[in-house]
């Protein structure tokens, strides 16, 4: 469903639904992963490397967490030096 959402660009919603996602289960990994996900594609990579960060807290077995999180690092970085 947040797919969905994100591959037609309604970032905002999928955004809200996800928080509110993580109202309920706010230690799924997963959630925070896909949360991530949906700021990175928006730009927002600060918000990104938050996310992916705490997914990875939450599951440090998952490899593509470790890489979606260093991604969005690298990514937010590129930023910094560019300002």
């Amino acid at each position: 469903m947040f797919g969905i959402l994100a591959d037609h660009g309604e970032y905002a919603r999928c955004v809200e639904m996800l928080n509110e996602a993580l109202v309920e289960e706010p230690n799924n990994a997963y959630l925070h992963a896909q949360l991530g996900g949906t700021y990175r594609r928006q730009g927002d990579y600060a918000s990104a490397v938050t996310h992916f960060a705490r997914a990875v807290e939450l599951m440090p077995e998952n490899e593509r967490f470790r890489e979606a999180l260093n991604k969005a690092q690298e990514q937010a970085g590129n930023l910094d030096s560019q300002e």
